[in-house]
């Protein structure tokens, strides 16, 4: 039997989208897969479970020597992916934005074989390269991949923005409102279980009775470290106090280089196995997420809803026009730190540490928001119905639905 629906994402969201959706998806009649890169990026249970491989997902190959590797993850599936979009037999394409640009090409793909497709938007590449200097806006490649992107982007029968900001910058590129949706991001499911008591994460390090601010996740290019580093060093007498940063990406080497110089209340973890997950955004005395300015739309930082799951307050730097400083303010779970005042974070930091009432207000505000809005199965639940929007009903569904005397 053919998919009804494909996904195409070089490898698994931080979110767990695939391991959260496709299961979902199967139990409600919709045969769904994924084809992501046979590189090895944020490996989790499920993905190394041969069952779930076998039923789930599609590997793009990638040679062994090379599975490590990002980039060359990115390009072996530029290349070798477009030929299966092009002669899919699925009656519906997504298409997230991993490895960049390649939704636009998938759009086109998918068009000319009268497949509809939604694009889901994680991230907007060129905007966040833009707002970094990393490309000069007007610079003849900037006009080449803004045109590919805004073409995709025009052309989708649906595009999924994360946040509010993400789908003004969305409209502004010439997305038309009535084909935009908002697919708000969730917490991992490990985040969501309950730690166990006493603390084993804490235990088994040796910070039992520590504040630990803890950074967890991604350390791309467009989060802000500078600043939080910087309040480690005017901290570094509140002995009790502990600054954890756990995950890869561009700015971990400005953490390890904080270490290397002398920040002895500084900690750099790697990425934490997935039942221990829990547990570590459970030991945070509070959390920081942070984006760098005008990456606001661009990104929408998943870490920020694990940290609601753990019942801890969020200090998030950034822009006040930012989702996740949006939801601060509206849910009443934190702080907003404007960037780089790293006086005010300090200030906020030492609020939390010593007014435990505080911090377990701001935190539980966060929890209830969780439980309320952003769980896995809520947001497997929103993805569906989107879905729904493009793909009929399953046969036997609309027979029922067809059947003499069936319901009104």
């Amino acid at each position: 039997m053919a998919e009804q629906i494909t996904f195409f994402n070089t490898f698994e969201e931080p979110i767990a989208l695939f391991e959260t959706l496709l299961p979902r998806l199967d139990a409600a009649g919709v045969r769904a897969r994924a084809v992501i890169s046979a590189g090895r990026y944020r490996q989790t249970p499920w993905l190394e479970d041969p069952v779930q491989r076998r039923r789930y997902l599609r590997l793009a190959w990638v040679p062994g020597f090379q599975r490590r590797s990002k980039r060359a993850c990115a390009l072996w599936y530029w290349l070798l992916v477009p030929p299966r979009i092009l002669f899919s037999r699925s009656r519906l394409h997504v298409l997230l934005t991993e490895p960049p640009f390649l939704f636009a090409l998938g759009v086109w793909l998918s068009r000319l074989r009268r497949i509809p497709c939604a694009v889901f938007i994680m991230d907007l590449h060129l905007d966040t390269a833009a707002a970094l200097g990393l490309v000069r806006v007007g610079s003849p490649l900037y006009r080449l991949l803004d045109a590919a992107t805004r073409w995709g982007l025009r052309h989708a029968d649906r595009v999924w923005a994360l946040g509010r900001c993400m789908q003004e910058r969305l409209l502004a590129k010439g997305v038309a409102a009535e084909r935009l949706r908002l697919a708000p991001l969730w917490a991992l499911p490990a985040a969501q279980r309950p730690p166990a008591e006493p603390n084993r994460f804490l235990a088994a390090h040796g910070w039992e009775g520590k504040f630990l601010v803890l950074y967890s996740g991604n350390m791309g290019l467009g989060h802000e470290l500078r600043t939080v580093l910087e309040a480690a060093a005017r901290l570094r007498d509140c002995r009790d106090m502990l600054f954890v940063f756990a995950g890869y990406g561009g700015r971990r080497a400005e953490v390890a280089s904080a270490i290397a110089a002398g920040a002895d209340n500084v900690r750099l973890l790697d990425f934490q196995p997935e039942d221990w997950l829990a547990d570590m955004l459970a030991a945070a005395g509070a959390h920081f997420v942070s984006l760098r300015p005008g990456c606001e739309g661009a990104v929408v930082p998943s870490k920020f809803f694990g940290a609601l799951a753990s019942g801890r307050p969020v200090l998030y730097e950034g822009r006040a026009e930012g989702e996740v400083a949006r939801l601060i303010r509206e849910l009443g779970c934190g702080r907003v730190i404007a960037p780089r005042d790293t006086a005010a974070l300090c200030e906020a930091l030492l609020a939390y540490r010593g007014d435990a009432a505080l911090a377990r207000r701001d935190g539980a505000a966060g929890r209830a928001a969780f439980l309320a809005r952003y769980t896995a199965e809520q947001g497997a639940q929103r993805c569906l119905a989107l879905l729904r929007e493009l793909l009929p009903a399953p046969p036997a569904e609309a027979g029922r639905a067809a059947a003499p005397g069936g319901a009104a």
